[in-house]
């Protein structure tokens, strides 16, 4: 599998110089010897744009505040608002802008921040992770989920569909017509077997019961062995859930990477069943009781041994400190797998939040009308949730629900779980969508590019009663490379970008490289009059920077960088101004890879631009592998 690190942009030491000659009327311009780079002065300053939801007791959005009534900390420090924009139902209710301090640069050399019609575009991507799901958990989902797409989203929205399992699969791209989520749900359906780990953990969980109370029949003949197997089943289920856990948060790390390029708001709906985080130690635990020092069916230390009954106070010192020892043991192996669990969360939280994406998540197994708790378990509910039911602190993965809270506390969502109204939590999601506060600040420089952001309300907000705040808290300091890295990544989950200097991506005939793989050649080409170029002397110069990367959801190759620059001789400008700059490559690519991105950003001035380009049902990989089959 490719992967690619955003925050480590693969850099090509291919430095090339484009000569254009008057000589030529038309046609594409082509690259000559290299020369040396360019190098231009430019002021960049960068914006932080956080979006902030304000509910009130019951939930409900508070709209109506003003810039005043908000307070930013930036690691604990407090850093001035530079734009405030107030959002009820979708549209712009006010904005705000600062006045620039004295002797701040002009804005020509400031990079511009994104307009508020692009800021306020919403991705939403409906993540179905069917891992956890079990049979009819979806029924009432979909049902919900159709008049909700419908509603909750603006004309320039866009949705997409995601579906977890053994692998991720894309259901729908990203589309303004919600009807095409909406037609595909119906299609979707809980993985076989889906709620397999929740049955495993009932039938180890009342065996274990069972034989704290003398009725098990597992080794009914044999007390140790009977021990020693339940032991052997909890150590293996929670080998089981551990590799699950490694699939789910790899995928949401998957999808964060693809999506955390996409201009304006990024949020991502997941519907998934119980993640059974905190499964094996409870099993761990209920072993314990039936067969710990403490218990009164004692494990004995070696084969063949009695129990030590009352609560072992009557066996070998002996034995007693060789149970201590696998006591002890077993209470590590807990710890360390809850301890790996909460980091796996912690980490997914984590990007997203860095990335600017939201999580709202979906309980949709609720309240099951038979089966749906294990003994001892406690229906709890998020913040947030429709259901008058318990709640728990967050970070903490006490119960099999506290992972879905997590990860949408930790991103500034919604958790709901314990209820099957399910029309009722997507319509509280959807008011988040509409009505929220943009604040805009310069962030201050951190050590790692990474700071905790806090945001609360003044004590001057008069008669509002109790209000949350609700907001991702860490924003990334990112330098421009890595974000157009992010974005060309992202570019391979849309159907177009933004294109203002209409790039043009053309691959070529594939040649086989390999059994599995296939050497692509891509042309990129760029209207010369696109481009900003800078007087130098007898010559005229631009630079481009070019991102390439390719691949889908599921497989993401490395991002790759080359630094372009452009020198025109001067009396050759007015003519050569309608051709196009030109730029040639070569990506060596695994077989299942069939989509090129490529960014290309003008250095002189704050622009850039990206396209895509695909084989469309791989029609020049197929007959490149006809025509290697016929040779």
């Amino acid at each position: 599998m490719y992967r690619v690190q955003t925050n480590r942009v693969q850099t090509s030491c291919a430095v090339v110089t484009v000569a254009l000659l008057a000589a030529y009327a038309s046609g594409p311009v082509t690259a000559e010897a290299p020369a040396a780079d360019v190098v231009s002065q430019e002021i960049e300053v960068r914006l932080a744009e956080l979006e902030v939801v304000v509910v009130d007791g019951q939930g409900e959005p508070v709209a109506g505040l003003t810039r005043e009534d908000f307070e930013v900390l930036q690691d604990s420090q407090p850093v001035e608002l530079t734009h405030f924009r107030s959002m009820v139902a979708g549209r712009a209710n006010g904005v705000e802008a600062a006045a620039p301090p004295p002797g701040s640069p002009s804005p020509a050399a400031v990079r511009a921040s994104p307009s508020a019609e692009a800021a306020d575009r919403l991705h939403l991507v409906i993540y179905i992770d069917r891992g956890y799901l079990e049979p009819g958990d979806l029924k009432d989902v979909r049902q919900a989920l159709k008049p909700f797409l419908r509603q909750a989203l603006g004309p320039d929205d866009r949705v997409m569909l995601v579906t977890a399992g053994h692998r991720l699969e894309l259901e729908q791209s990203f589309t303004t017509v919600p009807e095409l989520v909406v037609s595909q749900l119906d299609d979707i359906r809980e993985r076989p077997g889906g709620g397999r780990l929740a049955n495993e953990y009932r039938s180890i969980l009342q065996d274990m019961r069972r034989a704290k109370n003398g009725g098990t029949d597992i080794g009914a003949r044999d007390p140790d062995m009977q021990a020693r197997a339940l032991l052997s089943q909890a150590r293996a289920y929670a080998a089981e859930v551990n590799g699950e856990l490694h699939r789910t948060t790899g995928q949401l790390q998957q999808l964060i990477q693809s999506i955390a390029g996409l201009p304006g708001r990024r949020a991502v709906l997941y519907v998934s069943g119980r993640v059974p985080a905190a499964y094996p130690r409870r099993l761990f635990d209920a072993w314990q009781e039936a067969f710990g020092r403490y218990s009164s069916n004692r494990m004995p230390s070696t084969p063949g041994a009695e129990g030590g009954g009352d609560n072992g106070a009557s066996a070998d010192p002996a034995e007693l400190a060789q149970d201590s020892v696998n006591f002890d043991a077993m209470a590590a192996a807990a710890s360390s797998f809850m301890i790996d669990a909460e980091r796996q969360v912690q980490d997914v939280s984590e990007r997203a939040s860095s990335s600017g994406v939201v999580f709202h998540t979906l309980d949709a197994g609720g309240l099951r009308t038979s089966g749906f708790l294990a003994a001892g378990d406690t229906v709890m509910a998020g913040r947030g949730s429709t259901s008058p039911v318990p709640t728990v602190a967050p970070g903490s993965l006490a119960d099999s629900l506290a992972s879905l809270r997590r990860l949408a506390w930790d991103t500034g969502g919604r958790s709901f779980t314990g209820s099957r109204d399910f029309r009722a939590a997507l319509s509280r999601i959807g008011s988040d969508f509409r009505t929220f506060y943009s604040l805009g600040f310069e962030p201050r420089e951190s050590k790692d590019g990474t700071s905790r952001i806090k945001v609360r309300l003044r004590e001057s907000v008069p008669g509002r009663g109790k209000l949350e705040v609700r907001h991702r808290p860490l924003i990334q300091l990112k330098d421009r490379d890595t974000l157009a890295a992010e974005r060309t990544v992202s570019a391979l989950l849309l159907e177009e970008m933004e294109n203002p200097l209409e790039v043009v991506v053309s691959p070529g005939e594939p040649r086989a490289a390999g059994k599995k793989g296939w050497r692509v050649p891509v042309a990129i080409t760029v209207p010369l009059a696109r481009l900003a170029l800078v007087a130098d002397g007898r010559v005229h110069t631009g630079r481009l920077s070019i991102f390439t990367t390719a691949g889908g959801l599921d497989e993401v190759g490395p991002v790759t960088k080359a630094v372009v620059p452009v020198r025109i001789a001067n009396r050759d400008l007015l003519t050569s101004l309608g051709r196009r700059v030109s730029y040639e490559l070569e990506l060596t690519l695994p077989s299942g890879l069939e989509r090129i991105a490529v960014t290309v950003r003008d250095d002189f001035r704050p622009r850039s631009s990206t396209a895509v380009a695909s084989w469309g049902a791989r029609s020049l990989l197929d007959r490149a592998e006809t025509d290697s089959s016929r040779r």
